[in-house]
């Protein structure tokens, strides 16, 4: 959540566990406005520490994180040796994709395989743009045997 720089004071170094830099406006475009100069991400240790100061003073509210997830690629199946994946290939989820980058035209690519079931299968495209407005689009395509 986004804070003030005077409370970066109130945060035990001990606690920290990283801090991230985002400076290219593809990554900060999902913090709007406050995102466009660039963002910092202090993730802190999980769990409670026995020296952190307990903040109690008037007007300053207490966050305790509850630490951080650390993201996992999504798998998708390399076909680059069919012969090897001779395993039917029966995904419900065929690809996700959390970071894809558009152009200035707002245009951008994404390739992936269909799982080995024909039908009708429903791609969802959502993002937000730099100004922090939602778009999503729907659409459907049919993959033949």
């Amino acid at each position: 959540s986004y804070v003030e720089p005077e409370y970066l004071a109130l945060i035990n170094i001990t606690d920290v566990d990283n801090i991230e830099v985002l400076k290219s406006v593809g990554y900060t475009g999902i913090y709007g406005m406050r995102g466009t100069a660039g963002v910092l991400i202090i993730n802190t240790k999980r769990g409670e520490s026995e020296t952190r100061s307990k903040i109690s003073a008037k007007g300053i509210a207490s966050y305790s994180p509850q630490g951080y997830y650390i993201g996992r690629q999504f798998y998708s199946p390399s076909y680059a040796e069919p012969e090897i994946n001779k395993i039917a290939d029966l995904r419900s989820t065929i690809y996700w994709a959390p970071n894809v980058i558009t152009d200035v035209g707002g245009k951008g690519s994404v390739n992936f395989y269909t799982s080995d079931q024909p039908g009708t299968y429903k791609a969802v495209i959502e993002g937000v743009d730099l100004n922090g407005s939602l778009s999503r689009q729907v659409f459907r395509f049919n993959v033949a045997k």
